[in-house]
């Protein structure tokens, strides 16, 4: 263990197996003739360096095994090796120091060096990532080996992105202080729930809708006359592959908000284990989103709720957190096209439509909810808080217009068309003022909204004309 507190020490020894000095002092008694280019200077040496097969190998392998390495954003330093401090060397006050991190007492410092040792090599360098502190030793200590492994895996996947200030956030610390709070089932349970939202957005295909007919150029990319970005959007929203650990982050923000008791966070993260990507998407938002006071009504309906139907209610909700479903088309009577990126909803317009979700299941029922989900659930995602207000609104004061088998396919179909529509308008409406805004407006006659059939490999669409 000593070895590994000096080997930042660098202690010259001397290579003889392939080093060779050459000397050119007496290159003048050469009887070689050597053409002026190819002679050494004159008084110098220097050295040729004789590498052997084996070295190479070694060489290209440990290349490979840094290149291979994933790549850790939002962290600064790593910390490999501790700093030794030698004083008073020759003297009666020699003294040898330590520091790792925060870490400073010898015993803390091999001990924590152990910790690391448990680890696979891929999960050692991400967990190199992490400032050496107290705290973080003693959580090491909880941890079992597989689950030591698993931390150091979503430990480094919770920073996320921050377009706004172009800046990473890193919670890891304040994630590590929490977990050393909890006890071993709750642990276990979480950083477990945590490696499976990991897998789950490591193996989701993000990939983009089909793109309409003719927008794209020779090249297969999108050759729009107008592109807008929302203020709430940014062109680096998706990048640094944030969207595969996004689910992470904010399931750990919910450990951080502390606002579910031990038995619920275990039933939340029982019901993680069920759910497919996009379902665990609206459970986790949900479940961080809403209020204390309506938790009770939350997990009913979560432990009611069919989460293998690919059209549950928490599938629904996770579109308010795709970025694919705030991305809009118009086109132009002139065929050209116009790309809107609108920005995801907002946590309030989030936390309004959660609350009418939850009245709904409150008074009338998960099955009720569902036919209505069946009915809405292709509306764009911005109109679907507006849509479940007024529907609720509606059921309090025309009860009586409910009480039959088709009282809801009767609303939809009375309703829905004007919440499209209104949310079309918008969209055209933002991408007319962007427009106006510019030094040389385009020419944009009679745009409409182009609605993408959102299945892969399906080029079908059709649009709806606002005059």
């Amino acid at each position: 263990m000593i070895d590994k507190l000096t080997k930042h020490l660098n202690i010259a020894q001397s290579q003889s197996a392939y080093n060779h000095k050459l000397s050119n002092i007496n290159a003048k008694k050469a009887t070689t003739v050597v053409a002026p280019q190819q002679a050494p200077p004159t008084n110098s040496d220097y050295t040729v360096r004789l590498s052997s097969p084996e070295e190479n190998a070694l060489k290209e392998a440990e290349l490979e095994a840094t290149l291979a390495r994933p790549i850790v954003l939002g962290f600064g330093r790593n910390y490999t090796q501790p700093q030794v401090t030698l004083t008073g060397l020759g003297t009666d006050e020699f003294e040898k120091t330590y520091r790792f991190g925060e870490l400073t007492d010898k015993a803390e410092v091999e001990d924590f060096l152990a910790q690391v040792d448990r680890l696979p090599p891929e999960q050692r360098h991400k967990f190199q990532y992490l400032k050496p502190t107290r705290e973080l030793l003693e959580l090491t200590k909880k941890l079992s080996d597989e689950d030591l492994a698993k931390f150091a895996d979503v430990i480094v996947a919770t920073a996320t992105f921050d377009p706004k200030t172009g800046r990473f956030n890193n919670i890891s610390e304040d994630l590590i202080q929490q977990f050393n709070t909890m006890s071993e089932e709750v642990l276990n349970s979480s950083i477990n729930t945590m490696s499976h939202l990991l897998e789950q957005g490591q193996a989701y295909d993000f990939s983009s809708y089909p793109s309409p007919v003719g927008i794209l150029d020779d090249e297969g990319r999108e050759d729009a006359l107008l592109t807008r970005y929302d203020e709430g959007h940014s062109i680096l929203a998706q990048s640094f592959g944030m969207q595969k650990t996004a689910n992470v982050h904010r399931y750990a923000t919910l450990l951080l908000d502390n606002k579910l008791s031990d038995g619920q966070l275990l039933e939340l993260n029982a019901h993680l284990d069920e759910g497919d990507y996009q379902t665990n998407i609206g459970i986790v938002d949900m479940a961080k989103t809403i209020k204390p006071y309506q938790q009770d009504s939350f997990f009913a309906m979560l432990n009611e709720a069919d989460k293998s139907n690919k059209q549950n209610i928490f599938a629904l909700v996770s579109k308010q957190l795709d970025w694919r479903e705030h991305k809009h088309y118009l086109q132009s009577d002139a065929g050209e096209y116009a790309v809107n990126y609108d920005s995801l909803t907002s946590d309030r317009e989030r936390q309004t439509l959660y609350s009418s979700m939850l009245k709904a299941y409150d008074e009338v029922g998960l099955s009720w909810m569902n036919e209505v989900i069946d009915l809405t659930h292709d509306a764009p995602a911005k109109s679907q808080s507006a849509i479940w207000q007024a529907l609720m609104v509606d059921l309090e004061d025309t009860p009586d217009e409910f009480i039959h088998s088709d009282s809801i396919e009767k609303w939809v179909n009375t309703n829905l068309d004007a919440f499209v529509h209104g949310f079309v308008e918008q969209q055209i409406k933002d991408i007319r003022n962007f427009n106006q805004e510019l030094e040389s407006p385009y020419n944009l006659p009679g745009l409409s909204y182009v609605h993408l059939e959102k299945q892969k490999d399906e080029d079908l669409q059709n649009q709806t004309s606002i005059n």
